[in-house]
């Protein structure tokens, strides 16, 4: 594995600092690049009524997801997650955190992209078939913005991603990409404006899934949301780190970021 140095801009190797040493200065795989958003499950990054979730800060740009409902927050698990790490808890019924509207751009890259999470899933398989991880799509409405679920049932892996025009560019359902183990798990999925390829731990990958059409244009103002959408569909399990990319990252790319949290959170390679 090649390495780069860490600088201390607000950048990926500023929001470093595990406990496992790793600090601002620290060395990050050389192939890192077009970081745009980390939620880093921290104390540092949450505010807490303990244990409940009020609100998540991504360490990159400072967009907050909250949840001013009591009944709908997520817990807070200071270790439990991977090697000890702490963790987002999800309760499957109804936890959600979410964002403002914010700009479609600030998430959705229409030339190219990367959404990277670590997670260990529930077994839950809610009403609807699906469980949102994450997603910036008005509720009820196809094709805006994009949806990163997993279907507990088979397994597998959803990822939707669309331009605003009531048309989805990209569909699919990665087979047994979510593995409920008990154990924490990093996946990724990676697009530019041709194909759209999918990673995850234990070496599973899936490539080469072609656009259907182009990108005309994409919504702006979208909510954003982790853990279900407004009213449906909620995950169970816990979330780690969650990061969004600028740029389709290639497979040794997102391999090397498996490696990378494997060091620091123990999910598994």
């Amino acid at each position: 594995m090649s390495y780069k140095s860490a600088s201390c801009g607000r950048s990926l190797a500023s929001a470093l600092g595990y406990s496992t040493g790793i600090s601002c200065g620290a060395q990050l795989p050389a192939e890192v690049r077009g970081v745009t958003h980390w939620w880093r499950p921290r104390t540092e990054y949450l505010q807490l009524t303990s244990p409940d979730v009020d609100s998540w800060t991504d360490a990159i740009s400072g967009l907050a997801m909250t949840q001013s409902t009591a009944a709908n927050k997520p817990h807070w698990a200071a270790t439990g997650f991977g090697r000890s790490q702490g963790g987002i808890l999800y309760d499957g019924s109804n936890d959600m955190l979410s964002a403002a509207a914010q700009a479609t751009t600030n998430y959705l890259h229409q030339s190219g992209g990367t959404v990277f999470m670590c997670l260990e899933h529930g077994s839950t398989n809610p009403s609807g078939g699906f469980t949102n991880l994450i997603r910036t799509k008005n509720n009820g409405a196809a094709a805006h913005g994009f949806l990163f679920a997993g279907v507990p049932s088979t397994g597998a892996l959803r990822f939707q991603l669309g331009n605003g025009t009531g048309t989805y560019v990209y569909e699919k359902d990665f087979s047994s990409f979510l593995q409920t183990d008990n154990t924490a798990h990093w996946v990724a999925v990676c697009w530019d404006a041709s194909t759209m390829d999918a990673y995850a731990s234990g070496g599973l990958s899936d490539t080469g899934t072609a656009a259907v059409g182009s990108f005309s244009g994409i919504d702006s103002g979208l909510p954003a949301t982790l853990g279900r959408d407004a009213t449906t569909q909620p995950f169970e399990g816990t979330a780690g780190d969650i990061l969004f990319f600028n740029a389709k990252l290639t497979e040794q790319e997102c391999r090397l970021l498996g490696r990378y949290f494997a060091q620091v959170s123990g999910v598994a390679v």
